[in-house]
């Protein structure tokens, strides 16, 4: 089963459940050999970001083998990213009406629920994929917990949710970054700060909110020289960003704290007489 996550310019980073495979091990009709091929075609033309492809396939492997939850809820991501959401909605309950139990499509309506700000209705599905004992990605469910209970204001709530998913997925980046900021949140600036450097190691280096947290963390610290460094490395690196303008907005504030801050660290000799 694979995931992809949702554009940067999202207010959330969602993780949508794809799935992979579809068939069984039992004798497949021709018909049947021919919806595996072109839901595998559609599925991998959705991890690619190919989503007329994507539909393309799906909607040809259900044509050919209908009423598959798995085929209804990639087809239904396929509608999601070709910005059709209430179709995307309607394929997801379809496919929960279909296989009640089928987490990845709670996961994936979950998700856009949450993205909607709907957080009653988000925590109810998250809840339930807890009860799956067998589903392997609880650490998505934990920190998209994590996020609805930080939204709501309950941030120890919110750093226990946080913490299980990274005790699931060490290298999970949105739920590092996420342990990051709700610890700012907490005013703990030091402990967000350990946070924050975990949350821009490997893999996790492009995530460049991830700077920008690192940076106004920083400036919460009044290290202005430290916080200086962060920003104009996200003003050259991640230039073609929509970070790239917020940081130069923060380079100017920072640059004036530093003004002030030699100003009121100035001593005026008293004269001996």
């Amino acid at each position: 089963m694979l995931k992809v996550i949702t554009k940067a310019s999202l207010s959330i980073i969602l993780l949508l459940s794809l799935v992979a495979c579809s068939s069984t091990d039992k004798e497949l009709s021709p018909e049947e050999k021919k919806a595996d091929v072109y839901f595998s075609y559609g599925t991998q033309s959705l991890m690619r970001g190919e989503y007329t492809n994507a539909l393309d396939g799906l909607l040809k492997s259900n044509e050919l083998r209908p009423r598959q939850p798995d085929t209804i809820n990639n087809l239904a991501m396929a509608y999601y990213y070709k910005k059709r959401k209430s179709k995307a909605l309607e394929l997801l309950k379809t496919t929960l009406d279909l296989a009640p139990d089928h987490s990845d499509a709670k996961i994936n309506l979950a998700s856009i629920y949450l993205n909607d700000n709907k957080l009653e209705e988000a925590k109810k599905l998250y809840l339930e994929v807890l009860e799956d004992l067998l589903y392997k990605r609880q650490f998505i469910t934990h920190s998209n917990l994590g996020k609805i209970y930080l939204q709501q204001g309950n941030l120890d709530q919110a750093l226990i949710e946080t913490e299980k998913a990274i005790s699931e997925a060490e290298g999970y980046c949105p739920a590092l970054l996420q342990k990051g900021r709700i610890l700012m949140m907490k005013k703990d600036y030091g402990a967000a700060e350990k946070a924050l450097e975990i949350s821009i190691k490997g893999t996790c280096y492009q995530n460049v909110r991830a700077h920008y947290y690192k940076g106004l963390n920083l400036m919460k610290m009044r290290r202005y020289v430290r916080a200086e460094e962060v920003m104009e490395k996200i003003r050259v690196d991640f230039a073609k960003t929509g970070f790239a303008p917020l940081a130069i907005l923060r380079l100017k504030e920072i640059r004036k704290n530093k003004r002030m801050k030699d100003i009121s660290s100035l001593r005026i000799d008293t004269p001996e007489f």
